[in-house]
């Protein structure tokens, strides 16, 4: 995908479905993405990383075992996509007008998740320390804004 034509581009959103049927996988997908911004007006940037959801159209969770899903997490940070985000970001005009909080990270995760991954995450405090040591540039420019949802739902089967 190019969005080199988007000059005019102030708000960018876009959200990753995290599982084992995604079939690009992120690092592939999200720094190619912003690396296509040549020049832009963006003040706000926003990725929701969704974990456990077929996709965003249909949010009724596929067979996941809590442990597999925190896998899925934790190898986003095996393949360095945060650090890659941050250094681009960072070093790239495009980006140069983030506004203070306005790189969102998002993490929408189902409920029966939460337990397992505030485990994982315990070491970094949570969500938000965790990407902060991996994305020390955006956290010291002060544009870093982590959110984390907990998603409850029902499916009529």
């Amino acid at each position: 995908m190019d969005l080199s034509g988007n000059q005019n581009l102030t708000k960018l959103s876009f959200a990753y479905i995290v599982n084992a049927m995604s079939s690009t996988p992120p690092d592939r997908l999200i720094p190619p993405l912003l690396s296509s911004l040549t020049y832009t007006r963006l003040t706000h940037l926003h990725i929701s990383l969704r974990l456990g959801f077929y996709s965003a159209r249909w949010p009724c969770p596929f067979p996941l075992d809590p442990a597999e899903g925190v896998h899925y997490l934790l190898q986003l940070d095996d393949i360095n996509l945060f650090p890659d985000i941050d250094e681009l970001v960072s070093r790239e005009r495009a980006f140069s007008d983030i506004s203070a909080g306005g790189l969102c990270l998002e993490l929408l995760t189902r409920a029966d998740l939460v337990p397992m991954l505030d485990a994982a995450l315990q070491p970094q405090g949570d969500w938000a320390g965790f990407i902060g040591l991996r994305m020390p540039l955006s956290e010291s420019r002060g544009i870093l804004k982590c959110i984390r949802y907990v998603y409850r739902f029902s499916c009529v089967r």
